[in-house]
């Protein structure tokens, strides 16, 4: 099993409705967030040699993009409690539709 990733960054406000700590107040973010994908390496054709070409990697992270950066995660999402974990969830849930060896997704808040 070969493993590719591709990182991308975005900022964003949210807060944690129900949270008890400072985050549940507004604020923002800057985000990063990784696509890794698995599979087996194209033994032929245009593809060779390739699990996955990153432009079709990038055009799938360009829709999740525009739909999340510089926006109110609360809003575009529908989700009170928009943590990392349910940043994960979304964009997963999203990329999957394109990219079917999807193996995993990072997302961060940028330091």
């Amino acid at each position: 099993m070969i493993v590719i990733e591709k990182t991308f960054h975005f900022s964003a406000a949210h807060r944690l409705v129900d949270h008890d700590g400072v985050c549940a107040r507004l604020h923002g973010h800057n985000y990063r967030f990784t696509l890794e994908v698995g599979g087996d390496v194209c033994p032929s054709g245009p593809k060779r040699n390739m699990v996955l070409d990153y432009t079709d990697i990038g055009t799938v992270a360009k829709g999740i993009l525009e739909t999340l950066d510089h926006y109110f995660l609360n809003e575009v999402t529908e989700e009170e409690m928009t943590t990392a974990e349910f940043l994960c969830t979304w964009i997963y849930d999203r990329a999957i539709k394109t990219i079917p060896n999807l193996w995993a997704v990072r997302v961060s808040e940028t330091a």
